[in-house]
């Protein structure tokens, strides 16, 4: 179905683009790619608001009692500025953990439902910080896309963008929908 051809076109943009193992700033601002060739020892870190696609491999992530596990059937959603435990838990040289970070901007998620007419979730009770979600066709199709702009980079500045808008756009229209909110406004609190 769609989602191993399109899965396989995002992992083959992350091989492609990080060739070694870690993590791997792009010149779409934002956005990380993470690799690993083996799995890794639990590993204390604060996760900043996020929202992680992995393309090959899976991940765990333990925050207090709650335990997340994610692969390429799935995103993360971090609202804010959390401490994890993440662990690759399957990885090898051969199928390396692949997987698409993009950082969330408070300002254009704020601006984005506005302009959506979303209205704020009136929901102020601290929920978990995290959650994942079923990635969908649209999902997997821009977060490709988004990618195949590093093999043009002229077309980032105005492009990229255009993208991360949409993937923003279709996290806030998704199951999600009341972390990302989270996210806007905690800017403006």
């Amino acid at each position: 179905g769609w989602c191993g051809e399109a899965g396989s076109a995002l992992a083959e943009s992350i091989d492609r683009c990080a060739r070694s193992a870690g993590v791997h700033a792009t010149p779409i601002a934002r956005v990380l790619l993470i690799r690993a060739s083996r799995p890794t020892m639990p590993l204390h870190v604060l996760h900043r608001p996020a929202v992680c696609f992995v393309a090959q491999g899976r991940k765990q992530v333990m925050v207090g009692e709650g335990i997340y596990v994610y692969d390429r059937a799935q995103h993360l959603v971090v609202s804010v500025d959390v401490p994890v435990v993440g662990q690759i838990l399957k990885a090898s040289p051969r199928s390396p953990y692949l997987c698409l970070r993009l950082d969330l901007d408070p300002a254009i998620l704020g601006a984005l439902m506005l302009e959506s007419g979303l209205q704020a979730g009136e929901s102020r009770q601290s929920g978990p910080a995290l959650g994942l979600s079923a990635t969908t066709a649209e999902l997997l199709d821009a977060a490709t896309r988004l990618l195949r702009l590093l093999a043009a980079p002229r077309d980032i500045a105005v492009l990229a963008p255009l993208v991360e808008r949409e993937i923003l756009y279709r996290l806030l229209v998704g199951e999600q929908a009341a972390r990302l909110r989270q996210i806007a406004f905690a800017d403006s609190r």
